[in-house]
């Protein structure tokens, strides 16, 4: 199992490459350069090769919600 790591707030490029590292997939949702949004949330654990959706749009601005 993997936790999905906070990578909003990050540039797509480096969320991408966070992700790949983890074998995790994503599929990406809008456009810009910043990631606003992930689901599932930061905390979750998944299994290797999980697919994320990610949310991304041109600010840093995101909702800071977490899995404790």
């Amino acid at each position: 199992e993997v936790v999905i790591p906070e990578i909003r707030g990050l540039k797509v490029q480096d969320a991408k490459k966070m992700l790949k590292d983890l074998k995790l997939d994503y599929a990406i949702d809008g456009s810009g350069e910043y990631v606003t949004k992930v689901s599932p949330i930061p905390g979750y654990s998944v299994k290797e090769g999980s697919k994320l959706n990610i949310y991304v749009g041109s600010s840093q601005e995101y909702n800071k919600d977490i899995i404790k």
